[in-house]
């Protein structure tokens, strides 16, 4: 039997809202089945609270937090976990993101590494999202992927293990303490 394809008016118009994880990949939708790990969300919102801190402070767009759906093509819809647009590119704002954020992060374990390092990256770099965080919460590790001033390609901007500071060229003076994402009461994260 040949799966269903869709663009993303034609499943929301057939699933409606959907409060758990999902996302349009060429077409085919994909949902999880269960939340994500408690340490996932422990980290997604504490880089949440820390950037809207900073955003708010001086005035430089918006923050948004998954589940929200960024649209780039009928057909590709994606869920990051944490979004910003700068003031300048609230336009693509409606009920989605249409088009690119600015500054995208995921936050990754093992079995979700493969899809974030490498899927992922790629379709937020060919569809100009301009900063990628990837939060390894394993390895506590961010790194850090972007456009060099003279490369229409992504490179590694910077690789910061728990004990560095981790710094935007996206979200103007965002500069995050890593160990900052990992430790809470005791550190449990995993």
């Amino acid at each position: 039997m040949k799966p269903t394809l869709y663009t993303y008016d034609e499943a929301t118009a057939a699933i409606g809202e959907v409060k758990n994880h999902h996302e349009i990949w060429d077409g085919h939708l994909l949902m999880d089945p269960a939340a994500p790990r408690f340490g996932h969300q422990l980290v997604v919102g504490r880089l949440y609270r820390f950037l809207c801190e900073h955003v708010e402070r001086h005035h430089l767009g918006v923050v948004a937090l998954s589940p929200v759906d960024m649209v780039l093509t009928p057909k590709l819809s994606l869920q990051p976990d944490v979004a910003f647009l700068l003031s300048e590119n609230l336009n693509r704002v409606d009920r989605k993101i249409k088009g690119p954020a600015d500054w995208v992060a995921e936050v990754t374990y093992p079995e979700g590494r493969r899809r974030d390092a490498v899927k992922k990256l790629a379709r937020y770099e060919a569809h100009g999202v301009r900063e990628y965080w990837l939060i390894d919460v394993e390895a506590e590790l961010v790194q850090v992927f972007g456009y060099p001033p003279d490369g229409s390609s992504y490179v590694l901007l910077g690789a910061y293990p728990a004990d560095r500071i981790a710094e935007s060229r996206v979200i103007a003076g965002f500069k995050l303490r890593v160990s900052d994402l990992f430790q809470q009461g005791g550190g449990f994260v995993h």
